[in-house]
């Protein structure tokens, strides 16, 4: 999830750089995010989504659980639109 966000983020701004930019970090840290290097912050991963038009606490849910594997059940409990229907899930997340 994390890194389909990035590259949305990438066709919007046209490269790593100018999302670097926009989120006030280096070319590097967008970089390490992808590769799974480093995580981005909760701000970051909301901005991130803000930027495409995302539900940002949505998206934030399903970020974290993917990177936060130690609280996973805690985001999946918090994410706004449950779990009831985890197509409509994803789908909402990236519409």
């Amino acid at each position: 999830m994390l890194k389909d966000i990035i590259e949305l983020n990438k066709v919007r701004f046209g490269s790593y750089e100018k999302l670097a930019w926009e989120l006030g970090v280096t070319p590097s840290n967008v970089s390490d995010w992808k590769a799974g290097r480093k995580k981005p912050n909760a701000v970051q991963v909301m901005q991130m989504a803000d930027f495409i038009g995302y539900d940002k606490y949505h998206v934030l849910c399903l970020v974290m659980e993917e990177i936060d594997t130690k609280n996973a059940e805690l985001w999946k409990k918090w994410r706004p639109y449950g779990d009831s229907n985890p197509g409509y899930r994803r789908e909402r997340a990236m519409s």
